[in-house]
């Protein structure tokens, strides 16, 4: 009863942010200034302001304190703290305290925190990793410190500068079998951190080795360079602990190298020295051997001059275009654009209900008469059972459940969205697609978790779908470039194809309404980064799997322009792909759309927005080979909505943009793996709660673009089996939603991109993924486990 009651205080909340927002809002405050949800002060903070979410003040002079983050407008005189994130247009005499602190102007106090930024550091600087653009005469102490201006004091494992030089080391010897490795050389010293693979003192079910070495180099010629250095290495193993098989290791290691750079991109090197091999739990030694490598450098140089993208191309095309018509100008963009065609704008619902019925005629007789499955083979009796014996929660596997049924709901949605209605018009024939399959489509009972995330899940992925594949249609086009439109877009949205097959838009040829997405309106930011991913197992360092990944990325319009305001005018959309190993194709789905907002604060340089968000979340993965037995994750929220603030700061110092993005939002369906529940096809629970999320965004001039997200998540699973004897009954009518437990979890991603040549991007990323489930009748368990993403991107 009090999860209930606690449940009940949290939609209460979500349903009243509005108000919250406006209670806790002020000119002028000198004292306490207190919010359930968020604190909001238009002018000068002297004292206290405290809120769950966020704070906002324009000017503070005291402390702020947030669960999520807190926001200054003007310098900040007072301290910050939050377990997120800390943004301020300066700091005077001020502390910043958390996970994030961000400072767009001079930073004259103290930063605590995982990572810090200042743009330009007369203060301290004191984290995991401290950026800043200009250092006259300020203090970084840190694992990693980057800095535009050598002219302040760095002490930390990789000092990285203006003069440095970066090279990517591929290479191999008689310690580990394969190594990738990153060199940063300064004026005469250098540090290289990396990980290596198959240890050569094991078999190859021992994994590896992360190693770090710091040095000196000296230049014979401008070819040619000879270096000593000095190294620490762990090793870890896929064993538990014998006598004989160690658990981990670590090394002390000094090489002398000798380097030759054969032109300005490509190099290689020879290093021979000594490795003292130790166990960790006693002073025994393992082994002490000569050390010899070799391998090929690769200098990565970052551009300083940003690339246009597709998405800029296309908005100059069109900008040309509509400057040539002069002041008939929106004239020629009525004709340009087929959302101006009154054809286009015609609604067909019978013949989207026609389309609606065949998909689920089609998919019926797929996996009745070719497929042969059982559960296809429905009649009037199974009909009249169904509708007789209600709903359940069924049991079929997270990806049909979390994912699989989504998307069929974005073909229903679509059959009504390619048929003129807009969003919410097309809503109702999700539902009425997944009711008339759940009832009439299959024998099994008809699942109530199947009905919402169907309906709701698949009009988010379907309004992603349509709003994408209009991205590749051009009716101007022909030949197989037009071919290759047409199916790069059915691809996206099959039923939208199928429309233009039918009534002969696919090879039209035309000159007006030949466009289907206005790039000036609604600009793209599209990339596609590929490499290695490294899931951890249990959260160990180096026990785990690697795996090639593919992942997109599409921040679609723009948040802040107060024209562009339906549904999904600005929505992003994540989509990661596993392309081998023994995890998921489709591990991360991950999809946000604005549905109506607000503009709070329009200024040149701050600019703030509150607004209704849809949520969709899929996080899957599976047990990793050669592993323990334990599933890393299985997290989903199919179905979600809630309150959001976007705020941002444009052309402050060397930052181009700097964003935060804060959502707390109800779940209605999610699933979240359980530890003991295991019937037919399912190993999680089915729940609804509530979730909240931090993003922030920078994006540099010169040095790329960083970004960290943090979601959380509270799952209640009402419906146990606990309780109930469920001896004799057939598991397809369990009707439960698994354990009776809540869960929490936490996920936090960071994420940064180095900007190369010509559109091409360095990608590292991460993310720690922690889940605390509390059983009714069975033992809280605590997991964690992380991931490491290397690769390139590439931005379009």
């Amino acid at each position: 009863m009090m999860r209930k009651h606690q449940l009940i205080i949290w939609i209460v909340l979500l349903c009243n942010v509005s108000n919250a927002v406006a209670q806790s809002s002020a000119d002028t405050v000198r004292g306490l200034n207190l919010g359930p949800v968020a604190a909001h002060v238009r002018g000068e903070l002297t004292g206290i302001q405290a809120s769950i979410i966020v704070n906002d003040a324009r000017e503070v002079k005291g402390v702020q304190l947030a669960g999520l983050g807190n926001l200054c407008l003007t310098p900040l005189y007072g301290v910050q703290i939050s377990p997120l994130n800390n943004l301020s247009r300066g700091v005077r005499k001020g502390v910043q305290l958390g996970g994030l602190n961000i400072t767009s102007g001079d930073m004259r106090g103290v930063q605590g925190g995982v990572y810090n930024y200042a743009d330009t550091l007369c203060g301290v600087q004191i984290g995991l990793v401290n950026v800043n653009d200009r250092n006259p005469r300020g203090f970084q102490f840190g694992f990693i410190n980057l800095s535009n201006d050598l002219s302040g004091v760095r002490l930390g494992l990789l000092n990285v500068g203006p003069a440095t030089t970066t090279d990517l080391l591929v290479f191999g010897g008689n310690s580990t079998a394969g190594n990738i490795a990153w060199r940063f050389r300064n004026r005469s010293a250098y540090s290289i951190i990396g990980t290596g693979f198959y240890y050569a003192d094991f078999d190859r079910r021992f994994s590896g080795s992360v190693f770090y070495r710091m040095g000196r180099y000296f230049p014979l010629s401008p070819r040619l360079t000879v270096s000593a250095d000095i190294g620490y290495a762990h090793i870890e193993t896929f064993e538990e602990k014998s006598s004989d098989r160690p658990q981990r290791l670590f090394s002390l290691q000094g090489r002398l190298s000798i380097d030759y750079q054969f032109g300005r991109h490509v190099g290689a090197f020879v290093t021979g020295g000594y490795g003292h091999t130790r166990w960790y739990a006693h002073h025994e030694r393992f082994r002490n051997k000569p050390v010899l490598e070799a391998g090929l450098t690769f200098r990565l140089t970052p551009a300083h001059d940003e690339q246009p993208g597709f998405s800029h191309r296309m908005r100059t095309l069109e900008e040309e275009t509509l400057a040539l018509a002069g002041d008939s100008a929106e004239a020629v963009r009525q004709q340009l654009f087929a959302c101006h065609d009154p054809r286009a704008g015609r609604r067909r619902p019978w013949r989207a209900v026609a389309e609606v019925t065949g998909i689920n005629l089609l998919v019926n007789s797929a996996d009745r008469f070719m497929l042969h499955y059982d559960y296809a083979k429905t009649s009037a009796a199974t009909v009249w059972r169904n509708m007789k014996n209600g709903f359940v929660w069924d049991n079929d596997y997270f990806s049909t459940n979390q994912f699989a049924h989504p998307y069929h709901g974005n073909l229903y949605f679509n059959a009504a969205r390619t048929s003129g209605l807009g969003f919410f018009a097309s809503f109702p024939y999700a539902l009425g697609g997944s009711l008339m399959w759940e009832l009439a489509g299959e024998t099994d009972p008809p699942a109530l978790n199947d009905i919402v995330s169907t309906s709701i899940g698949g009009a988010a992925i379907g309004e992603v779908f349509y709003r994408t594949s209009s991205l590749l249609l051009d009716d101007r086009d022909r030949g197989f470039s037009r071919f290759l439109r047409e199916l790069g877009a059915g691809i996206l949205n099959p039923v939208r194809a199928f429309n233009r097959i039918v009534t002969g838009q696919a090879w039209r040829i035309r000159s007006d309404h030949a466009l289907y997405h206005d790039f000036m309106r609604l600009p793209v930011d599209l990339s596609l980064s590929f490499g290695v991913r490294y899931l951890a197992d249990g959260g160990a360092m180096t026990r785990g799997e690697y795996s090639p990944f593919l992942n997109v990325h599409l921040e679609y319009g723009d948040a802040f322009n107060e024209t562009t305001v339906r549904p999904y005018d600005f929505f992003t959309a994540d989509l990661s792909l596993m392309l081998g190993g023994s995890q998921p194709f489709v591990s991360g789905i991950h999809l946000m759309g604005r549905l109506c907002s607000r503009q709070i604060r329009n200024g040149n340089h701050v600019k703030m927005q509150a607004g209704i968000f849809q949520h969709f979340d899929y996080y899957a993965s599976e047990k990793i080979t050669h592993g323990s037995d334990n599933i890393p994750y299985k997290i989903s929220e199919a179905a979600a909505f809630g309150p959001g603030l976007i705020y941002r700061i444009n052309g402050i110092g060397s930052l181009k943009r700097l964003e935060q993005r804060i959502f707390l939002n109800g779940i209605l369906l999610g699933g979240v793996k359980s530890d003991y529940y295991s019937v037919l096809d399912r190993d999680y629970n089915i729940g609804s709660g509530y979730g909240m999320k931090s993003s922030t965004l920078m994006q540099f001039h010169r040095f790329g673009k960083f970004s960290f997200h943090a979601a959380f998540y509270h799952l209640w699973t009402w419906k146990g089996y606990e309780e109930r004897d469920l001896a004799g009954v057939d598991p397809h009518f369990y009707n439960v939603q698994g354990d009776h437990s809540h869960a929490r979890l936490i996920v936090i991603s960071p994420n940064y991109h180095l900007r190369l040549r010509h559109g091409w991007e360095l990608s590292v990323s991460g993310a720690s993924y922690s889940r605390v489930t509390t059983y009714h009748s069975h033992d809280q368990v605590y997991l964690h486990t992380y991931e490491i993403l290397l690769g390139m991107a590439y931005r379009f």
